[in-house]
């Protein structure tokens, strides 16, 4: 019992940790997002005549182009993040579907993946003895109807003193 609430707290440590870097993560894209207005502000305003902004043959000035490509790779970058915010979601959704933390937890505490195959294999062991056991009383029950044990007792006897004598 302590061990579950043991996981379900490792889980929602688990859950909570990549749920914070995802917020980290956005809150790096508005820091981003403010910086490069505020730039483009500060940019912008500190032109004091129209006669420092070059007019192209369309009539975009350059400052405004280089905005614009900031912007656009901007734009590209936030996007992406988006997309990875997206992904990591559903990896989260999968990761729990598949109780993949419980086994990432785990994997996490060696001491407890050696007591888990010790116990595991000494009952593996202890009912793979049992099942032999059993088939064999059935196998010699079956057996007797058809067979006559007395015989194999003389074989098996003489079998027993040839051994005696040649050891």
């Amino acid at each position: 019992m302590r061990d579950k609430a043991k996981n379900k707290q490792t889980n929602s440590q688990l859950l909570d940790d990549v749920l914070r870097s995802v917020e980290r993560k956005k809150d790096i894209v508005k820091q981003i997002k403010d910086k490069a207005i505020l730039d483009y502000e500060d940019n912008f305003n500190d032109k004091k005549s129209t006669d420092d902004y070059v007019v192209d043959t369309e009539g975009i000035r350059d400052n405004d182009v280089s905005f614009n490509k900031v912007k656009n790779d901007f734009d590209k970058q936030l996007k992406k993040i988006k997309t990875s915010t997206i992904i990591i979601n559903n990896l989260l959704s999968q990761l729990e579907r598949k109780n993949l933390i419980n086994y990432l937890v785990y994997i996490q505490t060696p001491l407890k993946i050696i007591w888990i195959n010790l116990v595991s294999g000494f009952f593996k062991g202890v009912g793979f003895i049992l099942g032999v056991s059993i088939f064999c009383i059935l196998f010699l029950l079956f057996m007797r109807t058809f067979f006559d044990f007395s015989t194999l007792k003389y074989y098996l006897v003489n079998i027993i003193r040839i051994i005696k004598i040649v050891f």
